[in-house]
């Protein structure tokens, strides 16, 4: 097989394992499915894609091949997350400027060593790239549903509501009218002037058939979250960074796993003749008298 089929192989392998990656995230994230085994497979899947990103950074020198495979990995990626495309792009854009230069290191690596030594050529380029992955996969979390959830508005459930309100009535009807209760129809009570400026006032509708308390529940609420909506967006952003950072202290034994494995994986295809050693001659520059 010519080296130029070789490195379309191994480009499609890349493809493919990607493929897989961003399913396994869109089951974690998008579909609700956190189960123990989904978490699993989707290491799984990242320790295969892993071993395809560092025997493609060894292995490929074609350019073209490895933009034609990086594209369709964004073409995969944009079928499971096509939300937020712009921000997507910039991260994915990110991840191949990664790629760019782990490739360069590793090549560098291997260069300046007498005799191959796997770990420290990919030592010198895969983490960065790792790096860049973690990033991507921390986008993706900001905008899943389960962070999406924390920009709709937040309710105390209603039972806990009565309880509290059942312990703090008596101060409650210091505030009302004489004769009026909790239990008061608020239209029979209120002019309809009345009733739009406090609507107005609170941000709430009052329904027609809204007893008083039904109605100071409503106002609770919304007071919440009035309150709280500057620091919504704030709680994405530390979620997002936390799980970055979570990740790159997952990516210390990670790296070092797909390291391992790939050097497996290599010996495994010199064993079938899909790769070989080669010995070339250098020529140093050297000044004497």
């Amino acid at each position: 097989m010519q080296t130029k089929h070789k490195e379309i192989v191994l480009g499609i392998i890349l493809v493919l394992f990607s493929f897989l990656c961003w399913w396994m995230l869109k089951l974690a994230f998008y579909d609700n499915d956190s189960s123990f085994g989904t978490w699993i497979l989707t290491f799984g899947s990242f320790v295969l894609f892993g071993i395809a990103i560092c025997l493609a950074m060894l292995l490929i020198k074609n350019k073209i091949i490895y933009l034609i495979a990086f594209s369709l990995m964004f073409v995969s990626f944009l079928i499971f997350f096509n939300y937020q495309i712009l921000y997507y792009a910039i991260a994915f854009i990110v991840l191949f400027v990664a790629y760019l230069i782990a490739f360069k290191n590793i090549n560098n690596n291997q260069k300046e060593h007498i005799k191959i030594n796997f770990y420290r050529i990919w030592r010198g380029g895969f983490p960065l790239f790792i790096t860049a992955l973690s990033l991507l996969i921390a986008v993706i979390y900001y905008f899943s549903p389960a962070l999406a959830r924390l920009d709709t508005d937040v309710k105390i459930p209603r039972p806990v509501f009565n309880v509290v309100a059942s312990f703090v009535s008596g101060l409650i009807k210091t505030q009302l009218p004489e004769g009026v209760t909790l239990d008061g129809n608020t239209y029979k009570m209120l002019s309809k002037e009345q009733i739009r400026d406090f609507e107005k006032k609170y941000n709430i509708k009052i329904g027609t058939q809204d007893t008083i308390q039904d109605d100071l529940y409503k106002v609770v609420n919304a007071q919440i979250n009035k309150a709280g909506s500057g620091y919504k967006r704030s709680i994405g952003y530390g979620l997002a960074i936390a799980l970055f950072l979570s990740i790159k202290i997952i990516s210390i034994p990670y790296v070092a796993i797909v390291i391992l494995l790939s050097w497996l994986v290599i010996k495994i295809l010199i064993k079938i003749k899909f790769v070989k050693f080669e010995k070339i001659q250098k020529e140093v520059e050297i000044i004497s008298l």
